[in-house]
């Protein structure tokens, strides 16, 4: 590596081989240089297929020139020189063609906007305009890409390259560049953009005077403390680069080729680098450097460490950027093999700040150039955290490549942030981003950075975010590496580590199990152009996600108290509960004494997912009539509290949620259960009032008994509302059970006689009606719960899920349809229905009554007035009518056919 003594206003020193004024070439004439002296000397390879073993196209300093000039007077002939350093945008595969173009367009006055294959065409379409480019040159591969894009802007010219092997093979005549140092070190040359964490990407542009700095003068930093400057500028070998093109990274390290004695390795030009890539090209060549992705080295190490330590005998070095590594990957290079690690450090606007080569034991530690680092401004004295920041010095403006690109600004502060080594001070480990640290609700500070690390070095895991601004507590997002990844068991590996990182952790930075969730696969976090995650995009599009898991911490906290637990629907609700359980801290049951084989069930099922069992007393409630005068308090107790009642009162106290689900003669029982609930601190009540939405006039009349006895609770429940601003209520409203028409549940309200297909219903055969599955009806009634926010449990809140909309003859078409023969069907009339209903009426026999009520409103009704807005519930799918019908009729058939 070449050195100098002496830097003096701010001017680059000669280099004491041949007065070659380093930092000061232009690579236009490098190029030309080189192509003379040194024709055959091989500048870069690439591999030729995605199998690696089919071997490397090697290209030499000849054809890289001729490359060069024959691209260049292609492009005067497609759109001629330009006076102005106008804007000219390429988008191509990784191959050769990037450079080739980039140093074309600049022999031909252009500046090169190069913009991320992967950006959206919003941010590509603002990058244009900012940039005020209106022509673009693609490679072949991108033609099909292009058409939205250019739609997007009606102004643009786009131009298709020649192929790589045209431009290499075809002799052409030398197009020049006559610019001395002093007429172009000003000239913008590239531009390229900000990873667009926090926005739209902005465009970054850079001249000649910090190109030649990156790629030429950084040999020029001397060593310090014993130890070269983080560069592969005094390098001779093959060096492999997992960067595109299109990054700075991968630009400069292209371009430093040009200016050093190192081959640049590249992989399959349509082929994503990967772990995978690195250790095929590995086994072909002798790689004696490398400049990688986080990402990449992770996969390396997790994937082919073996391997890796079996080849790496010629590895001299592994430099990384665009983000930390993992600790297990730099702490496994380092101990198996003599390969240094290093990082460099930087940014789309700083380009690369001065680091030294790390010693082994400390590869995951920045040590800054004593004399050319930046400056560590503190910041937060009580955490110890420093804010990496340039100033402008005078006699450093040669390698001050910020202010190249702002040269009307004295200072630039990163938001990087950093602490000093315990012991040795002059070692600093990245902490994290000033707009990364989270600042929860309470004002406590967390940084993300050791959570994440630690389990991005799991061998199923993709990536990590902890994410938990303005909350209470803080959670992770998990992105798996591959489908096949089963969730549950990711989590049970996953959850041994966060437990040992919460136990390094101050307490309000914990994790709890309950906070993790592993996101779909086909849902990936949004990478930016160096790989790395853009934390901001991908919780906004995880947002629902996200808060569906505060929801779920804040459900940890609750208990349910379920009333009516065994019959039909209530056992349906019951086993959802059961089914949800992680989400809740207590379920509770109330089951009527006779319900015995019910409740057997409920227990089994209980025991099995390890509850704890715990029965009551049975109890004389005198508020209750009928059937339900005594109760049978049945609870189900996740966090094993053993609690003794003996009065409904204490029963409901201390839970937040009740539940009830009872039978249409008990509907009015609900008024006695809303007040002792309110007495006992319930804060919320779903009703039973499954069905229609009661507000539709016609529900009032005697024939729709059943509603009414509904609306009376309602009423109820908005008086108390009134009293007691604090609580709050849910309404379901659902279809008419598909269970309930077919005769599967305590009804049979089509009348259906599936031995003699026969059907028997009071209604039209036009009416209209919304069937809902009694098994969709819990899973919507338990997610009604699961959406309640408690922090605003107040007032009223409603869900409309109706179902599948039909009518009773297209109902009893699917009758058909299913059992493969026609039904012989009568459709009695709506007079017959209130004569029967009547008369039950005055026989006091009010199950019947409301039983034909029901019938009524099925057969004459419109239940479910059109125009309301279905709510959505997350991971609920409703099942069909024909698939219920299937479901639960089939085994009848079935059972008739043994009969027979």
């Amino acid at each position: 590596m070449h050195t100098s003594t002496a830097i003096e206003n701010g001017t680059t020193p000669a280099s004491p081989l041949h007065g070659i004024q380093y930092g000061k070439r232009l690579f236009p004439q490098v190029l030309d240089d080189a192509a003379a002296i040194n024709p055959d000397n091989v500048i870069g390879m690439i591999a030729k297929s995605a199998d690696i073993s089919a071997g490397f196209r090697e290209v030499t300093f000849l054809q890289l020139s001729n490359a060069v000039n024959f691209t260049a007077w292609w492009i005067q002939a497609q759109i001629g020189r330009s006076e102005t350093l106008e804007t000219l945008a390429y988008m191509g595969i990784q191959d050769f063609r990037y450079l080739i173009v980039e140093i074309a367009a600049v022999k031909c006055g252009y500046q090169i906007l190069l913009p991320g294959v992967r950006n959206s065409a919003t941010n590509n379409e603002a990058l244009f305009q900012s940039t005020k480019c209106s022509k673009l040159l693609f490679t072949a591969q991108f033609e099909a890409k292009l058409d939205s894009f250019a739609a997007s802007m009606p102004g643009l010219d786009i131009f298709q390259v020649p192929s790589f092997g045209d431009m290499v093979n075809c002799p052409t005549k030398h197009y020049p560049y006559t610019k001395t140092w002093e007429e172009a070190q000003n000239d913008p040359i590239i531009i390229v953009h900000t990873s667009g964490t926090t926005g739209i990407p902005k465009a970054v542009r850079y001249n000649h005077s910090f190109v030649a700095f990156a790629a030429d003068g950084v040999r020029l930093l001397p060593p310090a403390n014993g130890r070269h400057v983080t560069s592969l500028a005094a390098f001779e070998g093959l060096a492999y680069c997992s960067i595109p093109f299109f990054h700075l990274g991968g630009f400069l390290f292209g371009l430093s080729t040009l200016f050093s004695n190192y081959t640049v390795v590249f992989g399959p030009s349509e082929v994503p680098a990967s772990g995978d890539v690195v250790n095929a090209i590995m086994q072909e060549l002798e790689i004696g450097a490398m400049m990688l992705a986080p990402n990449v080295c992770e996969s390396l190490v997790k994937d082919h460490g073996e391997n890796f330590v079996t080849r790496s005998k010629a590895l001299e070095i592994i430099i990384f950027l665009g983000g930390p590594l993992a600790l297990f990957a730099g702490d496994f290079i380092t101990t198996n093999t003599a390969v240094n690690v290093s990082q460099i450090y930087g940014s789309t606007e700083t380009g690369v700040l001065s680091l030294l080569i790390a010693e082994p034991r400390h590869w995951n530690y920045f040590e800054w150039h004593p004399i050319y680092g930046p400056d560590l401004e503190l910041v937060d004295p009580e955490a110890g955290l420093y804010e990496v920041v340039v100033n402008r010095r005078p006699d450093q403006a040669w390698c001050s490549g910020v202010f190249f690109n702002f040269p009307q600004l004295d200072q630039w502060r990163t938001k990087d942030l950093f602490r000093k080594h315990a012991t040795e001070p002059h070692l600093w480990v990245f902490y994290g981003r000033r707009d990364d640290v989270i600042i929860l609700s309470s004002g406590a500070k967390v940084n993300p950075l050791l959570f994440q690390s630690v389990l991005q070095s799991h061998a199923g895991v993709n990536g990590a975010i902890v994410f938990g601004k303005s909350k209470l507590q803080c959670g992770l997002l998990i992105e798996p590496r591959t489908p096949q990844t089963k969730e549950s068991n990711l989590l049970d590996e996953l959850w041994l580590l966060v437990e040992k990182v919460n136990a390094e952790v101050q307490g309000h930075a914990r994790i709890d199990k309950g906070m993790i969730m592993v996101i779909a696969h086909n849902k990936p976090f949004v990478r930016s152009i160096k790989n790395t995650i853009v934390r901001s995009t991908t919780l906004e599009e995880h947002k629902k996600e996200v808060e569906d898991m505060y929801t779920t911490a804040y459900l940890m906290a609750l208990s349910i108290l379920l009333v009516g637990s065994t019959g039909n629907i209530g056992t349906m609700i019951a086993q959802e509960l059961l089914r949800r359980k992680i989400e809740l801290r207590r379920i509770a049951f109330y089951a009527r004494p006779g319900a015995s084989s019910e409740k057997e069930v409920l227990y089994a099922m209980a025991e099995a997912l390890g509850m704890e069992r715990v029965e009551g007393e049975i109890l004389d409630i005198a508020i209750y009539r009928g059937s339900l005068a005594v109760l049978l308090p049945f609870t189900v107790l996740i966090h094993r509290e053993n609690i003794r009642l003996t009065s409904l009162f204490r029963y409901v106290t201390g839970f937040d949620i009740v539940i009830c689900c009872l039978s249409h003669d008990s509907i009015l029982d609900q008024i006695s259960i809303i007040d002792t609930a309110v007495a006992g601190g319930v804060r919320h009540i779903i009703p039973s009032e499954f069905g229609g939405d009661l507000s539709c006039g016609a529900f009032y009349e005697k024939k729709a008994l059943l509603w009414r006895y509904k609306l009376l609770v309602q009423a109820h429940l908005e008086r108390v509302v009134r009293e007691e601003p604090a609580f709050g209520y849910t309404l379901v409203y659902v279809g008419i059970f598909t269970e309930l028409m077919i005769g599967q549940m305590m009804c049979n309200i089509m009348g259906l006689d599936t031995a003699a297909f026969t059907g028997e219903v009071f209604g039209r055969p036009g009416n209209i009606v919304w069937a809902t599955s009694a098994n969709d009806v819990a899973a919507v009634t338990v997610a009604a719960v699961v959406r309640l926010n408690p922090s605003n449990f107040a007032g009223k809140q409603e869900v409309f899920v109706y179902g599948q909309k039909l009518s009773l003859a297209e109902a009893y078409g699917i009758f058909e349809k299913v059992c493969g023969r026609p039904f012989t069907v009568r459709y009695r009339s709506a007079e017959e229905c209130e004569r029967q209903l009547d008369k039950f009426v005055q026989a006091g026999t009010i199950s019947q009554a409301l039983y034909m009520s029901l019938c009524h409103v099925c057969g004459f009704c419109a239940i479910m007035p059109e125009g309301k807005k279905m709510t959505f519930l997350h991971g609920i799918e409703l099942e069909d009518f024909e698939a219920t019908v299937r479901r639960t009729i089939r085994p009848v058939l079935k059972d008739a056919k043994k009969k027979l």
